[in-house]
């Protein structure tokens, strides 16, 4: 016995009828320096039955013929994911392992339909880059959206909210502290509506 509540499961898996139907997206980032951005988007079409949560995989398959797997919660229908890797990717496998028994997928290159508005309408920079003692983030929004700014480690993990409000049409500045973060590479994630926009932070050696 682990102790975690596994009421989740059982209710979706156990007792309710039907089975989980995925369209899936990803696709490939160059951020230079022989590194790349996985991106990939797990999404449920079923509309006979509500949303399955459970932990998902996928399989990166890379240029040089090796591949990894990334293990994930899906937790919530819409998330999205990502990962920073130091070679070339080429393809992702969803559930490589059919660890899903009943499931329906499918698993192609694209991006979610930004339907809030044009994407290159919307501008995100950091000045100065690399930062060494503070920088200043700044994008511009066409209309006013809810937006959130975020900074992620090359794992994909959240290390620092800076902003998340309804925010109005026009350019905005948002100042980080280089000193609160280890140096290396960061991702900043600008969420803007259906938009996202991400640029890479270098944090230096002080």
């Amino acid at each position: 016995m682990t102790g975690d509540d596994y009421n989740w499961y059982f209710d979706q898996w156990i007792y309710q009828p039907n089975h989980p139907l995925y369209k899936n997206t990803y696709n490939f980032e160059n951020l230079g320096n022989s590194q790349w951005k996985v991106n990939f988007f797990p999404q449920q079409i079923q509309t006979n039955t509500g949303f399955f949560k459970m932990p998902l995989e996928i399989e990166v398959r890379f240029a040089d013929g090796s591949d990894t797997t990334f293990r994930f919660m899906n937790e919530t229908n819409g998330q999205s994911y990502f990962w920073i890797v130091e070679k070339q990717p080429v393809m992702v496998f969803f559930d490589p392992k059919k660890q899903i028994v009943l499931k329906g997928a499918s698993t192609i290159v694209g991006v979610p339909d930004p339907t809030f508005t044009p994407q290159d309408n919307i501008t995100f920079e950091c000045f100065p880059n690399p930062v060494t003692k503070t920088a200043t983030l700044r994008f511009y929004l066409p209309v006013p959206a809810k937006t959130e700014v975020t900074l992620h480690d090359p794992s994909g993990r959240m290390v620092m909210k800076l902003a998340g409000d309804d925010l109005n049409q026009g350019n905005h500045d948002i100042t980080l502290n280089g000193w609160l973060l280890s140096p290396g590479l960061y991702i900043g994630v600008l969420k803007a509506g259906n938009v996202t926009k991400q640029i890479k932070v270098n944090i230096l050696n002080r």
